[in-house]
């Protein structure tokens, strides 16, 4: 069996690809990174590592192609199943590629952080039967091809999107797929942004530096007592069920094994402010069931701030983007507080004193 991944970065090279190997299948990734296709053709090796384990997994025996190799389409047009390992913001730039190798039914399986990331490819009327996967795993690339993962996590799969199930260790076939998906963006995904975007404006570099911050945690507990409500009866499941859910996302963020960086995690601001996204969709659910909108609107307010410090976001743009959504002024005019304080260094601290929860 061949698969195919796209993009050998830290996830799909230190997390899906080991979870692959060890069903015997062969693999082949495509990258558009030239320095590391070529490292990675030159060593023919590299060693994965675990969080808080001392054994180490060695990943060879795979093939690897730049994205523009004329050997790509052929790779394509043989593989048995494809997935992708890249920012879900980049989905799209696959359509051509996939278009070119005249696909007969193959499986595309997005793994990517994100509601609906597969939709590009939809739209595009791709010829394959195209799913979606969820990440639940921090891996951490080095400078020497290796990286750190965590050990043994699975891969959720939406197997509804697939004419029959893949018959993969590691790989779980999920029929309530729809659900976890939305359950893992808006808590996993929504707290990582409450410990990036506060953590960076508290100047942390270390991602659970940030997560144990008291400050940063209290803040967290006492959004969750609404969150976990509004997820619970979107998604229609238990409420104790969420809670202990996110339990589990704030005790695995607040590792300190887990060596991450708030720089990795607050990357790409502009598109964790998409309208299905992370951040606005909790913001949403609070709307529409009347929940107070302050932690929410602070939360997006530091998104911002760091996209404007960062990565050049025009603040009065997203907030307009903001208001065409909710057509809410108030709500506006809030945010557009809050970004001010963040804006004049007001410490986080006396920026969270007046939250109503």
């Amino acid at each position: 069996m061949r698969y195919v991944v796209f993009g050998a970065g830290q996830t799909g090279r230190g997390f899906i690809a080991p979870a692959l190997a060890k069903n015997n299948v062969d693999i082949t990734f495509i990258d558009k990174d030239k320095n590391l296709v070529e490292s990675l053709q030159k060593e023919k090796t590299y060693t994965v590592k675990y969080f808080g384990r001392t054994e180490i997994y060695t990943m060879q025996n795979f093939h690897i192609l730049h994205v523009e190799d004329e050997r790509v389409l052929e790779v394509l047009k043989s593989a048995d199943v494809i997935m992708t390992s890249i920012f879900a913001s980049n989905i799209n730039q696959l359509i051509p590629i996939l278009q070119k190798a005249e696909l007969k039914n193959t499986p595309i399986i997005c793994i990517e952080n994100g509601v609906n990331v597969k939709q590009p490819l939809v739209d595009a009327k791709v010829s394959a039967q195209i799913a979606e996967g969820i990440i639940f795993c921090t891996s951490i690339g080095h400078n020497d091809l290796s990286v750190t993962s965590e050990y043994e996590v699975q891969i959720p799969i939406d197997v509804n999107s697939l004419q029959r199930p893949l018959i993969l260790d590691g790989f779980i076939m999920e029929k309530k797929f729809r659900n976890l998906i939305q359950r893992k963006i808006y808590t996993y995904n929504f707290i990582s942004a409450v410990i990036a975007y506060f953590g960076s404006y508290k100047n942390y570099d270390e991602y659970a530096d940030a997560a144990n911050d008291t400050t940063i945690k209290e803040f967290i507990q006492k959004t969750l007592v609404s969150l976990n409500s509004l997820i619970a009866k979107e998604t229609k499941i238990d409420l104790q069920s969420q809670k202990e859910f996110s339990l589990q996302a704030l005790k695995k963020f607040e590792n300190r094994e887990i060596k991450d960086s708030i720089l990795r995690n607050a990357q790409q601001a502009i598109r964790k402010l998409g309208s299905n996204e992370r951040l606005l969709s909790p913001l949403k659910f609070a709307k529409n069931e009347r929940h107070s909108l302050s932690p929410y609107i602070c939360v997006i307010a530091a998104a911002i701030h760091y996209g404007m410090k960062y990565e050049d976001v025009d603040s009065k743009k997203v907030i307009a983007d903001i208001q065409n959504t909710f057509q809410d002024n108030k709500l506006s005019e809030e945010l557009e507080t809050k970004v001010d304080l963040f804006k004049t260094q007001t410490p986080l601290e006396k920026i969270l004193i007046n939250i109503t929860y």
